[in-house]
């Protein structure tokens, strides 16, 4: 029986979760191709770039294979894109990957929901990823942040737990999981509640395991952003810093309230991707919301512990999103970006409202076709009213890669080598306005190693560069711009650097 379960979801078996998988994969890539939704991202445009570096010139260091320090899992992603290099046609290598791993997370996410809530649960949470709600779609395609493809992670330790493998075994995966994405963090105190619940004698022992676990499998990640060169060598970032965001503060007076609005707002809108202050959003958000916590409230009080964790895990993510800077709340916050913390959790929140419906008794059938049905209609909607993206703007990518590369104008301009001559201009002023962003952020005109290296970094760029690059430069200390730059500094660098 056990070996069913793992090969299969329940009633689906092996070939079947395929199929859905693969339906569902036929959807996200003509939605992507279709809309070219990765012009939709200068991350993934400037990422791209840095690996056609390494395709065309080699490898100059490790940083062009990890995006962001802290996502270690873009190091797995930019091997595979630089295997889908050899696919022709439009589609960028990373969206390839992108669409690669999504396929596999979803045949993941279907085996572990019947083997967390039985193969019925499992039939209809298969059946939900197909078209699954609009905050899931862009991610096969778009490959930038990793809160979508390690969706995966709380499934994986939710079936950990019910199933009974042991504390350190558990911090192993946890501490894996965690060095490719951040988020999986969350659920670290939510194991250590389980075993405070399930045995609570040897709680302190099984936490010591626990954590010893997650340090241990945690440490490679670690030891890596300590001693190599990962980029960013401009930003006054922590060691283990998340894009220095976690310099923000915020009133923990603020945390209710941000609690509650991530639950009316923020969840809800990600059905629609629009701002809340909309009618039309606000009212499918309050369509969308009790039927979260009905769905919700049945499946907790009919599956036991596996909807205990499960719903313990969603509630852990919602409430980091509320206590941490990391996630800005804006009522007219709409799109991918804004709503791309969401993706994480909304796999296992879903599964949460279809195991709830599938145990309404005789009523399960027609709950579940109203569940798949709602979602569905408001993904095609979705889809058919998103605009064809145009192209990532080039002056974006170039600050993206001005403030990883920034010290390395050699990097910056052998990448702009690749891009055609009527789009450097508007690269180099990125890059331009992407370094002084880096060097100058929380710096003032008493800085003057800053000044004086940033002085360096512009002479250092060819003559016929410098004009644009300064053009970038004076742009970064625009006061409509963030971050919010000294305006001294800048004349210091004229009076310095002209």
């Amino acid at each position: 029986m056990r070996t069913v379960l793992i090969t299969g979801a329940g009633d689906l078996g092996g070939r079947g979760r395929i199929g859905i998988v693969l339906v569902g994969t036929l959807v996200r890539a003509w939605f992507g191709w279709s809309h070219q939704l990765w012009g939709l991202a200068p991350d993934q445009a400037a990422w791209d770039l840095a690996l056609a570096d390494v395709a065309h010139h080699g490898l100059p260091g490790f940083k062009h294979l990890i995006h962001y320090p802290h996502e270690g899992g873009s190091l797995p992603l930019s091997l595979i894109a630089l295997l889908c290099m050899a696919i022709p046609g439009p589609v960028p290598p990373l969206s390839w990957a992108a669409l690669l791993v999504d396929a596999l997370v979803r045949y993941l996410q279907i085996g572990w929901a019947a083997r967390l809530f039985g193969p019925r649960t499992g039939l209809v949470f298969g059946a939900w990823t197909v078209l699954a709600v609009p905050t899931m779609l862009p991610w096969a395609t778009v490959n930038f942040g990793l809160h979508a493809l390690m969706a995966f992670a709380p499934f994986a330790v939710a079936v950990m737990l019910k199933e009974g493998a042991g504390p350190f075994r558990t911090g192993l995966v946890i501490g894996g999981l965690a060095s490719l994405a951040y988020d999986v963090w969350v659920l670290l105190p939510v194991c250590l509640a389980w075993w405070l619940m399930v045995d609570r004698g040897r709680s302190p022992r099984a936490w010591a395991a626990l954590l010893a676990g997650a340090a241990l499998a945690f440490l490679p990640h670690a030891l890596v952003r300590l001693s190599v060169d990962l980029g960013f060598g401009s930003e006054q970032w922590a060691p283990l810093s998340v894009r220095g965001a976690e310099r923000s503060e915020l009133d923990p007076r603020d945390w209710p309230v941000r609690f509650v609005s991530i639950w009316a707002d923020v969840i809800p809108g990600s059905f629609t991707m629009g701002p809340v202050t909309d009618p039309g959003v606000r009212a499918i958000a309050w369509c969308v919301l009790p039927v979260l916590l009905i769905g919700s409230a049945v499946s907790l009080m009919r599956s036991g512990r596996a909807a205990a964790v499960a719903g313990a895990f969603v509630l852990a993510f919602t409430g980091a999103m509320a206590v941490l800077p990391l996630f800005t709340i804006r009522a007219d916050g709409t799109g991918i970006v804004h709503y791309r913390y969401v993706p994480f959790i909304m796999p296992l929140l879903a599964l949460l409202v279809v195991d709830g419906v599938c145990r309404m008794g005789r009523w399960w059938k027609g709950a579940a076709l109203a569940w798949l049905a709602g979602c569905a209609a408001l993904s095609i909607v979705y889809m058919v009213r998103t605009p064809v993206a145009a192209h990532a703007s080039d002056e974006a990518t170039g600050w993206v890669l001005g403030r990883k590369y920034g010290e390395r104008p050699g990097d910056l301009l052998r990448m702009m080598s690749l891009l055609d001559p009527d789009r450097r201009p508007d690269f180099l002023r990125g890059c331009g306005w992407g370094t002084a962003a880096a060097l100058f952020d929380g710096r003032g005109p008493r800085d003057r190693e800053a000044i004086e290296r940033g002085r360096a970094l512009l002479t250092a760029y060819p003559s016929e560069a410098q004009a644009e690059v300064w053009r970038g430069v004076e742009r970064a200390f625009d006061p409509a711009v963030t971050p919010r730059l000294d305006p001294i500094v800048l004349d210091e660098l004229r009076r310095e650097g002209r």
